[in-house]
């Protein structure tokens, strides 16, 4: 048997098989050709490739950038830390001091919106 998603094609016609009822004999790999003995009566003795086969790859999620907060605050003035603190709320506040949780995502509209606001620039902070 093949695995899912894949099949078997004979390279002379392009033929495809993607069951058989048992176990080819022998492979061999040559220059990324298969030789298979022992296929399904009209298979044998011919050159094949294991071909991808309505198989669904889904695209990766693209990851998210984080950042130490603690590079953060390093890249902000004393004047613009005291400003950031007085816009958070309590809950942004406490978010913030959370343990356990050191980075944030640069692209939080949060914390952009917050580097914006006390003038900076989200480019430079959150690179």
């Amino acid at each position: 048997m093949i695995e899912p998603g894949f099949a078997l094609e004979r390279i002379s016609d392009g033929a495809e098989i993607q069951w058989w009822s048992y176990l080819p004999g022998k492979f061999e790999v040559e220059e990324d050709l298969l030789m298979v003995m022992g296929a399904p009566v009209g298979w044998e003795n011919g050159k094949y490739r294991l071909v991808a086969k309505d198989r669904v790859s889904p695209d990766p999620e693209p990851s998210r950038r984080m950042i130490d907060k603690a590079v953060i605050v390093e890249r902000l003035t004393d004047a613009q830390l005291e400003k950031a603190l007085s816009l958070m709320s309590t809950r942004q506040k406490e978010r913030w001091r959370m343990p356990g949780y050191p980075a944030v995502y640069a692209d939080d509209p949060e914390v952009v919106g917050l580097v914006k606001a006390i003038g900076s620039d989200p480019a430079v902070v959150l690179a």
